[in-house]
């Protein structure tokens, strides 16, 4: 009596799998195949499944979205670590390039017809690091156009795979050399993988307990001649071997019965390779691979007609294994489950014995959502289909409601935060084992978040994250990479894996400039680079009238601070690239450390305005340049703020449909409406030199617990489906993989077809070196500080200490020399009243000067001074602010210099009130201040306002430093809250 058995798999030992392929190009001339995305889930699941494959998750990985340099680290990586078997599967599109010495490239997302060699995969290179790996069996499975290239001859160098001593090496290709891989009408897996992973699920009856290598193929390919002989266009399968691979024991037989072939049968054999002609460990007695004939004798399944043969001729007689026992497979397509399998998964129609099954395993790969972690470099993708047009199946989570739900925390940048708040309450509650929990989104810049994860996370950074989702991967690196000099925190190394889960959204780089000025550089019909930007900045002064139509006065420049905000990081790496002529590899510590491409960053630094925490800041501050009415000293107010920006594609597109800071967020004011299109818009130029990309990683950090991680992994699965996308393509992000939204057009200021050359991110060390450069490179400053020393600001801020001691304790923050360098001029006022203070109610402590120099009141030097200065105030009497605000920006146009940042930073806890007797209802008063500040006819001075503590509200105090911001060109800052004026402070300093 016969009695099925669970399969006795051999040890997988260390093995490496390695799933290559994607759904979406960048390029629109390589087609859309969401088929392979079912393919590589689908084999996943396959190969991971217990009871078939038997490997374990951290020996199989799907790579997806990762351009050629990460994608070899991969692949060598993979090879160096794998002793029993390396296996390396791909589908896609393969491209036969026969100027290329007839080399076959496998495409990757970011690949471009006219540039293979540098961004797709030779498979040159995977036969490279076969050939140097020490794996006892190495399989590659292709199903691409043209795989058959690798067997008869296509590789760069001319020699396929199967001609190299590679012992134990098997080779399977989806299609003859010169013939494309195929999916049918219907079908949601491509024709080759389908058909190979319903064999695998189905098995073979009665074959052995084990599926090796070599009878999967010889099976799947006689199915296939099978289906051709009833008229169905597949092309024939190939495959080449060497030694014994093809006797490697692939998966389970799932049609197994013990007793039905035991110590026997098709593909059981031992020793001498049984079923598979003999194949030998390291012997050179191998069989011929299809398509060859050691006796001159056809082998490539054809007829001397070209019409298909339903035998494998390059089999010894009787050992071809016939499909289903010689019977033609029956049932739905071959990419779909039979119509009539039960809920165990197991086909029942068919006269086959019983055999074991997985209970509730079915292949849903379209809405199984699994999560697949990678264990290479910066890309590690979770698995989820290109959405566009299509939605996976509901989160088989169930929704809840509770009082106090557990709350999964998803501190993300602030450029996208607020939308992800907005998805988060859509996607609502959700139970995990009688777990309620709920998604919180928290606002924070990358590069904040950054430095507090690096040094492990303090209750003064905000609510601790479970997931982390900066503007790009390489804050990630940054923060496991301790400061220099110092060892990373124990936390941090803990906390923080070493990839993404998966990326929400992405956006490349661009050089943004106002209409006017992007027709006169030629906009569509020439692109910029970062040396072009250079130049231009090099001449600023007197750029536009030397080069444009028109005198628009200086070249002016908006840029971030790298420190802080993705685009200023970018655009810094960008800039070094470029001038290192790195575009291909990336940049080098000597590159960074070479004074010749110091300077020519330098130039474009010297360029800016001002800097900043964030693009929004730049972009409100356009747009009430547009709002403007024009006069006659400022004829062009939005052309005289900037001339270019450096920000991303999707805020180009945000901005010239109407959302004033190029995103809609609630993180500063006035970014969450949406206004009329602005009169001068503006155009994005994809640097010609490279871009890079702001991809938005989400990250799990390690150890939020089993209920949070299961939420986290569906929020980011709900927010790959088409209604998680929609607010982010509203604002024309791009996709997941870089596919193009609707938003993306030319009459929005961009171009769907870029970007067009990715650079290469640098070592983590790398950009650490260059963040601590900068400082070094930037535009020098003038600063006046202008604080608030009326009565009030002795009352409590903390419960415990009074606002001027909270402030003491905090201003050191503004004047180390990670703030302020010492080729910066510092200067300290205070402010209260005319009773307090005498004269117009402020006092010069430290006068204006070179930090590096030596204050002439006190002697000391003048870091030294401020600090003591600070140190030493006093609260009393009220409040001049209009007054005193003026008067500092008079001090400061009075010695203003062109090639500074020239600024003042005023911090008050209250309102305009010189006299005492002002009540906090009356209307605003300050409308002489805000003609006084943007005067066109007078040197631009900014004020970057902080309102300090609860108090600073009301038309005379909050809301009037918010138009003072605005009129001069700065950014207003909220410190009203216990704990907020650290961050603050920090955010003030990132506009130096």
């Amino acid at each position: 009596m016969t009695q099925p058995s669970p399969p006795r798999l051999p040890d997988r030992g260390r093995s490496r799998i390695i799933l290559l392929g994607g759904t979406t190009y960048v390029e629109k001339a390589l087609t859309r195949v969401p088929e392979v995305a079912n393919n590589l889930v689908g084999m996943f699941s396959m190969l991971t499944d217990p009871g078939l494959g038997g490997f374990t998750t951290k020996q199989c990985e799907i790579v997806t979205a990762a351009d050629l340099g990460q994608v070899h680290e991969i692949l060598e990586t993979a090879a160096i670590e794998a002793e029993d078997l390396l296996l390396f599967y791909y589908s896609g599109h393969g491209i036969f390039d026969q100027s290329d010495n007839h080399a076959l490239y496998l495409s990757l997302y970011n690949t471009v017809r006219t540039r293979l060699a540098t961004t797709a995969l030779n498979f040159g290179l995977v036969r490279k690091a076969f050939r140097e790996s020490n794996a006892r069996t190495k399989i590659v499975i292709l199903d691409c156009c043209y795989a058959g290239q690798v067997i008869v001859g296509g590789l760069d160098d001319g020699f396929p795979m199967a001609r190299l001593n590679i012992a134990g090496s098997h080779l399977m290709a989806s299609a003859p050399g010169h013939e494309v891989a195929r999916v049918l009408p219907g079908e949601t897996r491509t024709a080759f993988t389908g058909r190979l992973l319903d064999l695998l699920e189905t098995g073979l009856p009665g074959g052995g307990e084990l599926l090796r290598s070599g009878e999967v193929f010889r099976a799947l390919r006689n199915r296939i001649i099978l289906e051709r002989d009833q008229g169905a266009e597949l092309p024939i399968p190939e495959d080449a071997r060497f030694a014994n691979a093809a006797n490697y024991p692939l998966v389970a037989n799932r049609a197994f019965v013990r007793g039905d072939s035991e110590g026997g049968g098709t593909g059981t054999g031992s020793g001498s390779g049984a079923g598979l002609g003999g194949d030998e460990e390291g012997g050179g007695s191998r069989v011929p691979p299809i398509g060859t004939n050691t006796s001159g004798t056809n082998t490539s399944g054809t007829n001397d007609s070209g019409k298909a043969e339903p035998k494998d001729r390059t089999e010894p007689p009787g050992r071809a294994v016939p499909p289903e026992g010689g019977k033609q497979p029956s049932g739905p397509g071959r990419n779909d489950p039979p119509a009539d399998r039960g809920p165990t998964g197991g086909s029942t129609s068919r006269n086959e014995p019983d055999r074991p099954r997985k209970p509730g395993r079915r292949y849903a790969f379209l809405a199984a959502g699994i999560t697949l972690a990678l264990t290479a470099g910066l890309i590690a993708y979770t698995y989820a289909p290109d959405h566009s047009t299509d939605d996976p199946a509901p989160s088989a989570l169930p929704t809840c409601s509770a009082a106090q739900p557990v709350e999964l925390v998803v501190t993300a940048s602030v450029d996208v935060s607020s939308i992800l708040a907005e998805q988060a309450r859509t996607y609502g509650g959700h139970s995990v084992q009688g777990t309620c929990v709920k998604v919180a989104v928290d606002g924070k810049d990358s590069g904040l978040a950054m430095t507090a994860l690096r040094s492990g996370w303090k209750e003064s950074d905000g609510r601790k994250p479970d997931v982390w989702s900066p503007a790009s991967q390489v804050w990630l690196s940054l923060a496991r990479l301790p400061p220099a000099g110092e060892k990373a925190a124990a936390e941090t190394t803990a906390v923080l894996p070493e990839t993404p889960k998966g990326l929400i959204a992405t956006s490349p780089l661009v050089i943004a400039m106002p209409d006017q000025m992007a027709e006169a550089k030629h906009w569509k019909d020439q692109q910029l680079g970062w040396r072009d930007l250079a130049a231009m900045a090099h001449a600023a002064p007197t750029y536009w009238r030397d080069n444009g139509p028109k005198d628009w006065g200086p070249f002016r420049l908006g840029k971030t601070d790298p420190r802080y905000s993705t685009s200023g990081l970018n655009a810094t790496i960008a800039a070094f690239t470029a001038a290192a002529s790195r575009t291909q590899e990336g940049i080098t510590a000597a590159d960074v450390a070479a004074q010749s491409n110091q300077d020519i960053v330098k130039d474009i630094e010297n360029a800016a305005v001002h800097y900043g925490d964030t693009t929004l800041t730049f972009l409100a501050n356009l747009r009430h340049a547009d709002d403007s009415a024009p006069t006659t000293a400022d004829p062009d107010p939005a052309l005289n703020y900037i001339s270019a920006v450096t920000v991303e594609e999707s805020a180009v597109i945000a901005y010239n449909l109407g959302y004033p800071c190029g995103t809609r967020s609630t993180e500063q004011a006035g970014c969450d409406r949406k206004l009329d299109p602005p009169k001068t818009k503006l155009k994005a130029f994809y640097p010609k030199d490279g871009q890079l990309s702001s991809d938005h990683p989400y990250i799990e950090l390690n150890g939020i617990g089993q209920a949070k991680q299961t939420v986290a992994d569906d929020f980011l699965r709900y927010l790959h489906t088409a209604e998680g996308q929609r607010p982010f393509a509203e604002i024309g992000m791009r996709g997941p993989n870089g596919e193009a939204s609707d938003q993306i057009v030319e009459a929005n200021g961009a171009l769907p077809k870029g970007p067009k050359q990715p650079l290469k991110l640098p070592a983590p060390a790398v950009a650490d070196q260059l963040l601590d450069l900068w400082p070094k490179l930037r535009k020098p400053s003038n600063v006046l500080l202008v604080l608030d020393t009326s009565g009030s600001m002795k009352d409590a801020m903390d419960g415990q200490n009074s606002k001027l001691d909270v402030l003491k304790a905090a201003a050191p923050a503004l004047l180390n020399d990670k703030a302020f360098t010492d080729t910066d001029k510092v200067g300290l006022w205070e402010f209260s009243s005319v009773s307090a203070l005498g004269g117009s109610g402020y006092r010069i402590r430290v006068p204006l000067g070179r930090l590096d120099g030596v204050d002439p009141v006190s002697g000391l030097p003048r870091r030294q001074a401020l600090v003591a200065g600070i140190a030493a105030l006093e609260p009393k009497g009220d409040t001049t602010l209009f007054s005193t605000t003026g008067a500092a920006v008079t001090a400061l146009r009075s010695g203003y210099d062109p090639a500074a940042i020239d600024a003042v930073i005023l911090l008050t806890d209250g309102q305009d009130d010189p006299t005492g007797d002002r009540k906090p209802d009356e209307p605003f008063r300050g409308q002489a201040l805000l003609q006084q500040l943007s005067d066109p006819a007078q040197n631009r001075v900014r004020v970057f306002t902080i309102a300090y503590s609860a108090s600073a509200a009301g038309a005379n105090g909050k809301e009037a430093l918010a138009k003072i911001a605005e009129a001069s060109g700065g950014r207003s800052y909220d410190a009203t809250t216990a704990g907020s004026l650290a961050d603050a402070l920090t955010a003030v300093i990132s506009n130096f």
